[in-house]
């Protein structure tokens, strides 16, 4: 058996560093830090699972938030939360970064990175544990609703950017490829960041990947990622079922992939054009009254989306009929909404009018697009499939065009997918389980179902027992 040292490290203090220092036993650290390699205290059983990738093995799955689990040993309670003589008091609490590593031959793996979710108590005696279960890092967009600013023609990619700096994920953290889909307009107003981010990769096209890598990264790859990129063009490894090393072992899953057939691809375009005159996109209604220096926001939200919103000024954009502002200002100048925040004088201040005026971007034009492309006999045959992805409006017609052909060139024949099982028998087959890599391509061979195909990694799942 060919093994591996396996590194589990949780960043409890929040300082961004994890430090692999070991458990000092006693537990006597000088410092945080040294609690952050808990390697030595994770449990053989359960042992340590991972995940990450597509949330089925389907070619049109959506990405997931990749999962981990594990537990460390508790007897010391030195992970228990209301135990106030542990180091880790105040500590122990979901958020907290973990990594997870391998150690082979010389080189460190990356396996996953994500946050830990919560903290389960194991106190019986037969156990006496306590459970790692975290989240990769899309957990941190799922559920999280935000609003932009307008953006006008702009690349898949770049809009995935701004909507990774509306949720804080840091730009040392991502790798975004160049998209091939350009956006004629795109904005997001109170949405969900992930189902958003999800849309964006579906408007990519076929092809196109967003995935969490083994250090965490939220990585995006155009629908032409794995059609110029070496490791997905040229078979990275054969993994047979005899033969010479790698070999596969049990299970082996082949699925022939009908679940997934498309043979009608249908999207609507809206083509929107922004006012060549200033309108008042949004107004209040009522009487605002504030007292003394009193500071009050309002959102403005507005049913289109608006571009080049002006500067609040007195007598146009609202009338003053007692006291004073300190100041007017808006959060933005374009998207669905802005904040406009108000600053009343010393003798505090009453208004009416309230008003914010812009150029308003509206639909011109709607227009559903179908494919062109003659699958007449994929219909024949399994049915008529009609793609059901959610992408976003604001594209080209004959961008659509081109993206629709593709959908049913691409899946009006079934794409079969399979499920392969490596464990760590052989040095050979160690380094695949560690090296291998969303998108990298490999050769799989497997005699009973007949396979001897090309495949793209789409989902890496680890399990890891008796360390």
């Amino acid at each position: 058996m060919a093994t591996a040292d396996y590194i589990v490290l949780m960043d409890w203090d929040a300082d961004g560093s994890l430090n692999p220092i070991a458990f000092l036993s006693p537990y006597q650290p000088a410092e945080e830090d040294e609690l952050e390699d808990i390697s030595n205290n994770v449990r053989s059983n359960p042992g340590i699972t991972t995940v990450r990738g597509r949330d089925q093995i389907r070619a049109l799955a959506p990405p997931m938030a990749g999962r981990a689990d594990c537990e460390v040993d508790n007897q010391s309670r030195e992970f228990s939360p209301e135990n106030t003589a542990s180091f880790l008091y105040g500590y122990l609490i979901p958020g907290k970064e973990l990594q997870i590593k391998a150690s082979f031959n010389g080189v460190e793996y990356y396996l996953w990175n994500g946050y830990l979710d919560d903290l389960p108590q194991y106190p019986e005696r037969s156990r006496r544990s306590v459970g790692l279960p975290a989240l990769g890092p899309f957990a941190r967009l799922a559920g999280k609703k935000i609003s932009t600013a307008l953006y006008q023609s702009i690349r898949t990619d770049e809009a995935l950017g701004y909507l990774l700096d509306a949720v804080g994920w840091p730009a040392d953290r991502r790798t975004l490829d160049t998209g091939q889909t350009t956006l004629d307009w795109w904005w997001l107003q109170d949405e969900d960041a992930f189902e958003a981010a999800r849309a964006l990769l579906n408007t990519e096209g076929p092809g196109a990947s967003l995935y969490e890598d083994g250090q965490g990264y939220i990585v995006f790859e155009s629908r032409h990622y794995r059609l110029t990129t070496s490791r997905s063009t040229t078979a990275q490894a054969t993994i047979s079922d005899t033969g010479s090393e790698p070999l596969h072992s049990a299970p082996f899953s082949y699925n022939p992939g009908l679940k997934d057939i498309i043979n009608v691809a249908e999207v609507t375009v809206k083509t929107r054009a922004a006012a060549g005159s200033y309108t008042a996109v949004w107004s209040l209604g009522q009487t605002v009254t504030l007292a003394a220096n009193e500071t009050r926001v309002y959102v403005a939200t507005a049913s289109d989306p608006f571009t080049d919103a002006q500067t609040l000024v007195a007598a146009t954009d609202y009338t003053l009929t007692s006291g004073s502002l300190s100041s007017a200002t808006l959060s933005r100048t374009s998207g669905a909404s802005a904040s406009l925040t108000l600053v009343a004088g010393a003798t505090g201040a009453i208004l009416t009018s309230l008003q914010l005026r812009a150029k308003r971007v509206a639909v011109s034009n709607t227009t559903l697009i179908t494919n062109t492309i003659d699958a007449s006999t994929s219909i024949t045959k399994y049915g008529r499939q009609v793609y059901g992805l959610t992408t976003r409006y604001e594209i080209a017609a004959t961008v659509a065009q081109d993206f629709v052909n593709a959908v049913v060139s691409r899946y009006q024949d079934p794409r079969p997918f399979v499920i392969v099982t490596l464990n760590n028998g052989t040095d050979e087959r160690m380094t695949q389980i560690l090296t291998r890599q969303i998108s990298d391509r490999v050769t799989l061979v497997e005699a009973q179902t007949g396979v001897n195909h090309d495949y793209h990694v789409e989902r890496i799942q680890h399990r890891i027992s008796e360390a």
